[in-house]
């Protein structure tokens, strides 16, 4: 949540669709993270692609509600696509070091 409000706050659009947004993708990971594993680099990859689409759904969705955007449908679309690729590209490389860090800040055994 926090993350997200401070997105918005850097925009300076509006407040709040970034934190909903970020909420409804945690509730989603929540609830599927009993039954996937993310260590995985696949698993990652599609994990992050298909919670940053929702997110930046979420988002546009929110925000077309009050503002409107002179750009097309067609180069929406490309961009939320583009920047879901590229985030989930890089998922699987970032992840292991994340969970490396974790494991030895909290003192969890990392498998």
């Amino acid at each position: 949540f926090f993350l997200g409000l401070l997105a918005d706050f850097s925009s300076v659009v509006l407040i709040g669709p970034w934190a909903a947004a970020f909420v409804v993708v945690f509730l989603v990971v929540s609830l599927f993270s009993q039954k996937l594993f993310y260590d995985s680099g696949f698993t990652a990859f599609i994990v992050v692609f298909v919670m940053t689409l929702l997110a930046s759904s979420i988002y546009l969705g929110l925000e077309l509600q009050f503002k409107k955007i002179d750009t097309s449908i067609l180069d929406l679309s490309s961009s939320l696509f583009l920047e879901a690729f590229i985030s989930a590209c890089f998922a699987p490389l970032i992840f292991p070091f994340l969970g490396e860090f974790l494991s030895r800040r909290f003192g969890q055994v990392s498998k």
